[in-house]
């Protein structure tokens, strides 16, 4: 099991979490809390999701781990760590402000960021651009399938319409064009708003990127991923996922160089 440490690999500027669905049994709680216990971090965005309510509605479900992982996102508020929780939009109707407010933490339906390389960076949950991302969840259902499932249900689709007589029409997007447009979406939004770029959760396929119309960070959702994305300590931007061996907490998957303004 990994140990506490006050090390530079272990220790961030701030660090984003989407979606940790906590309730559910998909949350992987337990590899979480080794990853909350074992870093440090100035500031600690959650975005999104912390506690799934609709599937705690359909059935009880709260074992003493996902408990822990609210203690333990408490205790980095109390010793000093700025944690900030970006709630989805239908999220935000059924918080209890006043509880989180005692303990420490900041709610906001979005925020800005800004890298120590001087990049300002819009922060939201992402879930308001939906229509962009319509078939993504649909299409998560297929898993390892990817694009080449994808296509093959498009096949299907087209050839159950000849069938029943109906006119051609093609499913046309899968995931990597849904996950494009939304990227798309998000991006020119933060633009528009003035920002260099955006940090979000509301997909199920982590990514960061740095192109020509800004910086795209999307940390994916907890409970499918368990991804991260962080800023370390000299301003670089790192998409890393949390995996055993816990010797070495997270693997850099993708890293972008933020240019100091």
């Amino acid at each position: 099991m990994l140990q506490h440490s006050h090390s530079s690999a272990f220790t961030y500027r701030a660090v984003w979490i989407s979606d940790l669905r906590l309730g559910n049994r998909r949350c992987q709680a337990q590899r979480l809390l080794t990853f909350l216990q074992a870093m440090r971090c100035d500031t600690l965005y959650l975005l999104g999701s912390v506690v799934d309510f609709d599937s705690l509605e359909r059935r009880a479900y709260w074992p003493q781990s996902h408990a822990d992982v609210l203690r333990a996102i408490a205790d980095k508020a109390r010793s000093g760590c700025r944690v900030v929780y970006v709630p989805g939009t239908q999220e935000a109707e059924v918080l209890d402000r006043g509880a989180l407010d005692s303990a420490g933490i900041e709610v906001c339906t979005q925020t800005v960021h800004q890298t120590r390389g001087g990049w300002r960076l819009w922060v939201t949950h992402g879930d308001q651009f939906a229509d962009a991302l319509s078939l993504t969840h649909f299409a998560a259902l297929l898993g390892p399938l990817g694009d080449a499932g994808w296509a093959r249900l498009d096949r299907w689709y087209q050839q159950a319409r000849r069938w029943l007589g109906l006119s051609p029409r093609s499913l046309s997007v899968g995931p990597q064009q849904q996950d494009q447009a939304f990227a798309q979406a998000v991006l020119h939004q933060a633009r528009r708003q003035g920002w260099m770029g955006v940090l979000c959760g509301g997909a199920h396929r982590p990514g960061l990127l740095q192109g020509q119309d800004g910086l795209y960070g999307n940390v994916g959702d907890w409970s499918h991923s368990c991804n991260v994305i962080v800023e370390r300590e000299d301003g670089r931007l790192g998409l890393l996922r949390v995996a055993p061996p816990w010797q070495s907490p997270v693997d850099a998957v993708a890293v972008a160089q933020p240019v100091a303004a």
